[in-house]
């Protein structure tokens, strides 16, 4: 149990007095013990494998984010960008040669890719408080 008493209150930034504490707990302690079946949910791990490059292949972690250059929204712009490939959500300040990579990227790694920027900007808005 202490092992996901600190994985709730170290990633999910959640105080132990908080109402969602005790749940998300226990939740993720059955996860731990194996109690809830996660075998075949690999859109879970593929997302987490990606905002794991993006933090340790290319340094975009908390403290990168929380940046001015994300302040307006940036991630989720990069996110949406990655969905429907629309110009003018990709962000202003990001350099070019990011846009011409997701392009190349199938259906799929677009989809991993938004979805661990919706992550980064989870975590960014998180670590505001």
């Amino acid at each position: 149990m202490k092992k996901a008493e600190k994985i709730v209150s170290d990633y999910f930034k959640i105080d132990k007095r908080d109402n969602e504490f005790e749940q998300l707990v226990s939740y993720t302690n059955y996860l731990l013990e194996g109690m809830i079946d996660t075998e075949g949910v690999k859109s879970i791990e593929l997302v987490a494998q990606e905002r794991l490059g993006q933090i340790n292949k290319h340094g975009f972690d908390s403290e990168h984010d929380a940046d001015t250059f994300h302040q307006n929204e940036e991630l989720l712009g990069a996110a949406l960008f990655c969905l429907v490939d629309a110009g003018f959500l990709y962000p202003y300040t990001w350099q070019g040669h990011f846009k011409i990579l997701i392009r190349k990227k199938p259906k799929i790694k677009r989809l991993i890719t938004s979805s661990a920027l919706i992550m980064a900007e989870i975590d960014r808005l998180l670590n505001k408080k």
